[in-house]
């Protein structure tokens, strides 16, 4: 298959998973991507030289910190959210969960198995993880894991 073609195939799964129109804001030539040399399918996705995620083999992206950064650069990022209480920032910087009773807010493409994208109240990142909960039970619920996170910012 021509580079353009997966290429495009990129782009358009990302516009589909994170709800986003990213075709006229990422540059086709800095995406870059690798093939799996046992199963030959996609395995990861490069944007301007850096990894932007890991594909899952049920076809999903695994988000890196500096792909979750060009998600927030968008203006529907909200919709790929967890926003977080600032007080438990730091907690959840050192742990591996952000639990539900933290929750202020949830983002509509936030289901139980889907990527989730942890920002505080002023929008900044504070990690990355996949969700557990859905987006009501995580507005409803007071205890329990609401997403495990995978990758975090270091301060």
């Amino acid at each position: 298959m021509p580079d353009d073609i997966i290429i495009n195939k990129i782009l358009d799964t990302i516009n589909y998973l994170f709800s986003i129109n990213v075709k006229n804001k990422i540059d086709k030539k800095s995406v870059k991507y690798q093939i799996s040399a046992k199963t030959k399918r996609l395995k990861y996705i490069y944007i301007n030289e850096e990894l932007f995620a890991t594909v899952k083999t049920n076809g999903n992206y695994a988000l890196t910190i500096h792909g979750s950064q060009i998600i927030l650069n968008h203006d529907k990022m909200k919709k790929n959210c967890v926003i977080i209480n600032n007080d438990i920032r730091e907690y959840i910087e050192k742990s591996g969960s952000v639990f539900a009773k933290h929750v202020l807010n949830v983002g509509k493409n936030i289901y139980p198995e889907s990527e989730a994208i942890i920002i505080d109240e002023k929008q900044n990142l504070i990690a990355i993880g996949k969700s557990i909960l859905s987006q009501e039970m995580m507005k409803k619920m007071n205890n329990g894991v609401a997403v495990k996170i995978r990758h975090r910012i270091n301060k």
